[in-house]
């Protein structure tokens, strides 16, 4: 749902160029990966806190997993963008 807004608020409201309407999508969707991810570890510790003789299942292992496969490169990306984009915006601007 927010990455549709995104798109309509940013490209079409405000005119945002499309590589920062991108961006910013981006980042909509990463954070409710990151979200997904804080919530899970934050289970997995309760639980371990309240029953620290059981061990953690698959499940629970492979979905940690799965986020942060899908949230460690989507940071790189995001941080790579964000510094070609402020380079090139300073270039525009100090010229």
């Amino acid at each position: 749902m927010g990455t549709p807004l995104v798109f309509a608020f940013y490209g079409v409201f405000l005119q945002l160029d499309a590589v920062q309407s991108q961006l910013i999508a981006l980042k909509q969707g990463l954070n409710g990966v990151f979200n997904a991810l804080s919530a899970t570890l934050l289970i997995f510790a309760w639980r371990f806190w309240r029953q620290p003789d059981k061990t953690f299942k698959i499940d629970g292992l492979i979905q940690v997993s799965t986020f942060t496969a899908i949230l460690l490169p989507a940071l790189v990306l995001i941080a790579s963008e964000n510094r070609h984009l402020k380079s090139a915006l300073e270039k525009v601007v100090f010229e």
